[in-house]
């Protein structure tokens, strides 16, 4: 069955603290969504996907070619900083529901663009600090027999949304829905 993205959101809460079921109960944007998609397509059904993601942290490094753009020391004070201060499960969230975003340009995200990242979401402000290379969110629905697209994707069983995120403007520019 081919799914229609229509909207990614999350349900993460105040560190953790709300699940998916929670937020649902009470998701006032949802049930625009709901209530507008059923207006414009009352032959269709609305599906709601629930989704758990993995975190998986990769490093490379390439003394192979010689060219130095730091100094070792520079490069060990980078390494120890990246290892003893890790992304934050919030941080994690919001670069997963960000990279999903702006992978499946989802409508409704696009129309409610003026809110995400909302002014209410400080967490976000946390993500454009963070020093990261790339991030990386793979989605998988074959064992769901489920194919996800959208007017940006075509039908897939597998989805690898993937932005390089070397600057805070690169950073910065994964939130953006323009």
């Amino acid at each position: 069955m081919d799914l229609e993205v229509l909207y990614v959101g999350q349900s993460y809460g105040d560190g953790g603290s709300r699940t998916a079921v929670e937020r649902l109960q009470s998701h006032s944007t949802l049930q625009g969504i709901y209530a507008e998609a059923i207006r414009q397509s009352p032959d269709q059904e609305i599906w709601l996907v629930l989704l758990c993601f993995e975190r998986y942290m990769l490093a490379s490094f390439d003394g192979i070619t010689k060219n130095y753009q730091t100094t070792e020391e520079e490069d060990d004070r980078h390494r120890s900083d990246v290892i003893y201060n890790p992304v934050s499960e919030q941080q994690e969230v919001n670069f997963t529901e960000g990279a999903l975003i702006k992978y499946f340009r989802p409508e409704f995200n696009i129309k409610y663009k003026d809110s995400f990242p909302s002014p209410a979401h400080a967490t976000y402000e946390e993500c454009y600090a963070v020093d990261l290379n790339a991030v990386a969110v793979e989605v998988q629905t074959e064992d769901l027999m489920l194919r996800l697209w959208s007017s940006a994707i075509a039908p897939q069983w597998t989805h690898i949304a993937k932005y390089p995120l070397h600057s805070e403007q690169q950073r910065r520019s994964m939130f953006e829905l323009v």
